[in-house]
């Protein structure tokens, strides 16, 4: 739906059943919303086919803030979003191996990471300095050679701490 029509409306509900129903049976977080973006012909093929938003990087954008909204307004849920800077170029299943960023370009790569500037940069705005703090990222554990030519994601102090913590200004809990 949201992939067709660019309609978000149905992510905030999305966020807001996800969180009522987990809390109501003793969950406070879940790692399940995905915040890549889809790229069928450079990069994750099958592998987030069924699980992405959309292929429109400013489409994931809006639908992964309205989830967290949604979340955050139903209960307060600490919510996580994956897998930063985002699987849109990368090719394979990351669970079983490490895989690596099929960007060719710089701006291709920072299409990937859109949907998760875009959701601090809104909460970094708010007045409600909480909604920041209940943010959490868990980090690819794919190379992304425009970033750090050495390190993964998830070992990189370049996208880590140079990226997300000083320029992206993320305060919430990173986890791998």
């Amino acid at each position: 739906y949201v992939q067709q029509t660019g309609q978000t409306d149905l992510c905030y509900l999305h966020g807001a059943i996800l969180s009522k129903e987990l809390s109501s049976v003793g969950f406070n977080s879940a790692l399940s919303t995905v915040a890549d973006v889809l790229r069928m012909n450079r990069g994750t093929k099958n592998l987030l086919i069924k699980r992405a938003i959309s292929e429109d990087p400013k489409i994931v954008a809006r639908c992964v803030l309205e989830i967290y909204n949604g979340a955050y307004e139903q209960s307060q849920f600490l919510f996580y979003t994956k897998h930063f800077p985002g699987l849109g170029s990368v090719n394979g299943n990351t669970d079983t191996n490490t895989r690596r960023s099929t960007a060719r370009t710089p701006e291709e790569e920072s299409e990937n990471i859109l949907p998760y500037l875009n959701l601090i940069d809104n909460l970094s705005q708010q007045s409600d300095t909480s909604k920041e703090l209940l943010l959490g990222l868990m980090v690819s554990s794919s190379y992304y050679p425009f970033y750090d030519k050495a390190f993964p994601a998830v070992e990189s102090e370049k996208i880590l701490q140079g990226i997300l913590r000083d320029n992206m200004k993320f305060k919430g809990l990173v986890t791998s």
